[in-house]
């Protein structure tokens, strides 16, 4: 649970970083790394999704992750069930997963 947000924390504040090949320096380590060139924007994230099937083991995950971006970034985030949409923050656990989509 804990390297789930830890993790979820880690790409949310870093995606805004363009890298060519270079590890970001986060703990755990990541071990394996596939830059891709983008931009996270914060402007339009109004919403942490979870999975409904996850929600008893995500919630509090989700909660934690809201109140930091709230301290962080000065923006509220609800918490809702279902399907994310284009701005949305969405945690969901999948089985046998080597990668976070």
């Amino acid at each position: 649970m804990k390297t789930l947000f830890i993790t979820s924390l880690c790409i949310l504040f870093s995606l805004n970083v363009f890298c060519k090949g270079n590890f970001p320096q986060v703990i755990p380590a990541i071990k394996v790394w596939k830059a891709y060139k983008g931009v996270f924007n914060t402007k339009n994230l109004n919403s942490i999704v979870i999975n409904k099937k996850d929600s008893a083991t995500l919630y509090s995950t989700a909660n934690i992750l809201a109140n930091d971006i709230e301290e962080f970034l000065g923006k509220e985030c609800a918490i809702i069930l279902g399907n994310g949409k284009k701005g949305d923050v969405v945690l969901s656990i999948t089985e046998n997963s080597d990668k976070l989509d």
